[in-house]
């Protein structure tokens, strides 16, 4: 968690989770990073 509240999460989050990504913080948001090979 942020010092600044909580993360959001965009309507494609659950998606980027099946697909095993590594997700990091970015502008109040909890996004995609990397996808695994």
């Amino acid at each position: 968690m942020s010092s600044f509240g909580r993360i959001l999460t965009t309507p494609l989050h659950k998606m980027h989770l099946d697909a095993d990504a590594k997700m990091v913080p970015f502008a109040g948001y909890e996004m995609p990073l990397q996808y695994p090979l």
